[in-house]
């Protein structure tokens, strides 16, 4: 009831809505029980408004007269109501009851009138609401020890009126844009033109809680019936609806005209409602379905939407998905564009037949999906007025890519790329109707100004020249096209037969002669600005004249042919200043392009050679990584070996011995004497066979190679007697191999000798095959007998 109440205690709760019944004329005549109502009897009678401009602005009406009243609190500022709350008459005569979404306060009627209220419990938040003068009325109220004060002000029924009219607001409907491409959006904008129109004033209004109706005469009503919206009956209605915080979208403004009036509880008209958004108002156009008893409305089959963004949408609300508004059509105002469907949902996955319309350009026809064109397809620009046809790669995008681009090309929603082909049937810039090429990229609707025309386009036209007023020097064997020569007299165009070359005369100017790249239709490769040429099917510079690159002048002087040649100036591209230079036979000859050239061609060099070195030193690097992941390699090999030499039970390890003392003799002691060569092997034989078969070993290879010793030792074996062979031998690498190896067949001893030779060499590639051959030969993958 009280605005610090509400704002201390219940700030951001959702205000309870009332059912809202406003009683016919003659009932609210009937007079009420002042004793049991006091001032609120008053108040609910009339208008108030609150006299400080800082505090909430109240309402009191009757919601059901002589049973129950509603009192409203709104914000000051926004006019959203704070709170709602209901007062009726307690269990015994003057008492009084009032709910809110707080709970609830009781009390009654003072002798003097005034009403008192307070809650149960320790929290009494007492209230009070008196008339403290004729016309005027006090709302006082103490909460959490802060006491607030409202006064508000009996208004006359001229007041009342003024004060309502004063308060209805409704949203501005902006203007629809003229899209002519689509039946469907002309006939929505004229419904929406026809109700939006300045001076339009509905017969029945709505300006408050959503449910409660005000018709034009200041009488209320709680339901709109079917004749208030018949057009010769009452005419058309408007309703404004008051936005729930909770919402995410909801209804602001309706407006609707010449509604079926048979039906009772519900109907349907031509209309247009705003919807709502956090981002703004969305509006619909089209056949309105209207409930009427509660005021909702929505569109019903075939709609046109308007977003907040500016986009004009052309769909269908389908009942079958939930009253969904599925789009077929749609305009892009920042691209000046319609997208259609047909009878397809716009942003259906496809591909499916779209069209994208420029109104008073043309249009093109390709395949789309998800709203999007599909991908690296061929499509076809038609202007509309059918004078042209473009056909060529259908690019997607804000702005087109690539370097070959039309000068000032304007952002737009799809392009055409690739090399174009572009068939005039009417004359326009290109020249007069035929076949022309352009490779590049073109806004739609938008003919390049240097396309290149198709061999024999022009030939069929080449009398024309003689009917045009400024006969130009022409080249022999050319066709002359000028363009409008009616209107512009004084300029000619001129194409070589081939199409590679256009010639451009203007009176009073300097003539300009442009070459088109063969590889690139309709891309000027480069030109020349001079005062005369030759008449030669390929025209010469005649005097001094200008090469343009690029469309900037790269050389000013003499010329021998289309060449320069002689002394002139020069400008590279994109540099500010000119400079003196010399031309010979084609070719720049001056002194300090010659030594700008010798510097680049230094400066080539030494970034080759520190290109070179880089190069060098990646390849070292890798080989040294590649020869050390080869070591690690050939180790990890030698150590499996070896692990599977110590558990072998044959006796005498022979690759043991060899993997560790072959490479040692190699490499240091092959040319110390006998007796220390002896030596060494006696202790790596002696690692290599254990235990005392190992000591065996020792000593039957010590005693052969022993001075005088001859055959071996005996054994208890049956196996043959150990024999000694002397290897000598190198390796390519240059090293040194000498060694005595132990054997007792002559089988084993050849693998022993091949296996000796391959890992004294570092043959890593054939280890495999000297292990394999020692399996074969000794029964042992490293020749152990």
């Amino acid at each position: 009831m009280f605005a610090a109440l509400l704002l201390s205690a219940v700030a951001g709760a959702r205000a309870q809505e009332p059912e809202v019944r406003t009683p016919p004329a003659a009932e609210a005549a009937a007079p009420v029980d002042a004793a049991t109502w006091g001032v609120y009897a008053t108040l609910a009678d009339s208008t108030v408004k609150t006299v400080e401009e800082d505090r909430y602005a109240i309402s009191v009406r009757w919601k059901e007269r002589g049973k129950s009243i509603i009192e409203e609190w709104k914000h000051p500022q926004t006019g959203v109501v704070a709170s709602s709350a209901t007062i009726v008459p307690g269990d015994t005569p003057g008492s009084l009851v009032y709910t809110n979404a707080m709970g609830s306060w009781y009390g009654g009627v003072e002798p003097d009138g005034s009403v008192k209220l307070a809650r149960k419990g320790l929290m009494k938040f007492p209230m009070q609401v008196a008339m403290v003068s004729p016309g005027k009325a006090e709302y006082r109220g103490q909460t959490l020890g802060i006491s607030t004060t409202t006064t508000v002000r009996l208004l006359s029924a001229a007041e009342a009126e003024a004060e309502r009219k004063a308060n209805i607001v409704w949203p501005a409907f902006p203007a629809m844009p003229d899209i002519a491409s689509i039946p469907q959006f002309a006939a929505a904008r004229a419904l929406y033109q026809e109700l939006t129109a300045e001076g339009w004033a509905p017969a029945a209004s709505l300006a408050g809680i959503q449910g409660a109706v005000q018709l034009a005469d200041g009488r209320g009503i709680d339901e709109i019936p079917g004749k208030l919206f018949c057009e010769d009956h009452a005419g058309p209605v408007e309703v404004s609806y008051i936005h729930w915080k909770e919402a995410t979208q909801w209804l602001a403004a309706f407006r609707g005209k010449g509604a079926d009036c048979a039906a009772q509880k519900s109907g349907s008209m031509r209309g247009i409602y705003k919807i709502a958004t956090p981002k703004g108002y969305a509006i619909m156009i089209g056949n309105i379905a209207v409930a009427r008893r509660n005021l909702r409305v929505r569109a019903a089959g075939e709609a046109v939407r308007i977003e907040p963004d500016g986009s004009v949408f052309l769909g269908d609300v389908r009942a079958d998905l939930g009253n969904q508004f599925i789009a077929r059509a749609v305009w892009r105002p920042n691209y000046a564009l319609v997208i259609n469907t047909f009878d397809k949902s716009l942003y259906q996955q496809g591909p499916i037949p779209g069209q994208w319309s420029w109104p008073g350009i043309g249009h093109i026809q390709a395949q789309m999906t998800g709203g999007f064109p599909v991908a690296d397809q061929e499509a076809s620009f038609v202007a509309q007025d059918g004078s042209y046809r473009v056909t060529g790669k259908l690019l997607h995008g804000d702005k087109p890519a690539g370097t070959l681009m039309r000068p000032r090309a304007t952002e737009s929603y799809l392009y055409l790329g690739g090399t174009l082909r572009i068939e005039t049937r009417a004359e326009t810039a290109l020249g007069p109707a035929g076949k022309y090429l352009w490779a590049g990229i073109l806004q739609p609707g938008a003919l390049p100004p240097l396309a290149q025309p198709e061999p024999g386009t022009l030939a069929q036209h080449a009398g024309r020249f003689a009917a045009c007023p400024y006969q130009a020097p022409v080249p022999q064997g050319w066709l002359a096209f000028s363009p409008g020569c009616e209107s512009q007299p004084t300029r000619l165009q001129a194409w070589s037969v081939d199409g590679r070359y256009r010639m451009t005369f203007s009176e009073g100017e300097k003539t300009l002669l442009e070459q088109f790249n063969p590889m690139l239709p309709g891309t000027v490769a480069q030109s020349w600005r001079a005062s005369a040429f030759t008449r030669d099917r390929v025209p010469a510079v005649e005097g001094p004249g200008e090469l343009l690159r690029g469309g900037h002048v790269v050389f000013s002087g003499g010329f021998s042919g289309l060449s320069p040649d002689g002394e002139g100036s020069c400008r590279d591209t994109g540099a500010e200043f000119a400079e003196p230079c010399s031309w010979a036979a084609g070719e720049r000859v001056d002194a300090i392009w010659l030594a700008r050239q010798e510097q680049a061609k230094l400066d080539g060099r030494r970034h080759a050679d520190a290109m070179a070195k880089l190069q060098a030193e990646a390849e070292a690097k890798a080989r040294a990584e590649a020869a050390a992941a080869a070591e690690r390699q050939r180790q990890e090999q030698l150590r499996a070996q070896q692990a599977a030499a110590q558990k072998s039970d044959s006796g005498f390890q022979w690759g043991k011995l060899a993997a560790m003392g072959v490479g040692a003799l190699a490499a240091g002691i092959a040319d110390v004497d006998a007796a220390t060569q002896l030596d060494v092997m006696t202790r790596m034989v002696a690692d290599s066979a254990p235990g005392a078969q190992g000591m065996s070993n020792l000593q039957g290879m010590s005693a052969s190679r022993a001075p005088g010793a001859s055959g071996g030792a005996g054994t208890a074996s049956a196996k043959p007697a150990l024999q000694q062979y002397q290897m000598s031998g190198s390796c390519p690498s240059g090293t040194a191999i000498n060694i005595s190896i132990p054997y007792r067949t002559q089988g084993c001893l050849a693998a022993k000798k091949e296996f000796t030779r391959i890992y004294a060499c570092n043959e890593v590639d054939d280890f495999a095959r000297a292990h394999q051959q020692c399996s074969s030969a000794c029964g042992h993958p490293n020749c152990d007998e």
